[in-house]
């Protein structure tokens, strides 16, 4: 099985998939996932479809809970069309 990460990064302005070349110290950059600062995301599969969840920077009293959606991990992803999902 593969090991990939999604490391916070969100003052970059993206967020990027990497994948472990040897666990857990070498890593090659796979792609760009997202061209959003995404705050904490997290990936999971549910019925053959890829969703994520994070955050945008802002208030954070007031930060919203964002969602994407792709077919594969590497994408492309899209946002989920109610987003915010969550206030």
């Amino acid at each position: 099985a593969e090991v990939f990460m999604l490391p916070e990064a969100h003052k970059s302005g993206r967020l990027t998939l990497y994948r472990a070349r040897n666990f857990p110290n070498d890593w090659e950059k796979v792609c760009d996932v997202l061209d959003v600062p995404a705050i904490d995301a997290s990936v999971i599969q549910h019925d053959g479809r890829w969703w994520m969840f994070h955050a945008l920077p802002g208030d954070g009293a007031t930060r919203e809970l964002h969602a994407a959606f792709a077919a594969q991990l590497e994408g492309p992803w899209r946002p989920h069309p109610l987003n915010p999902v969550r206030r």
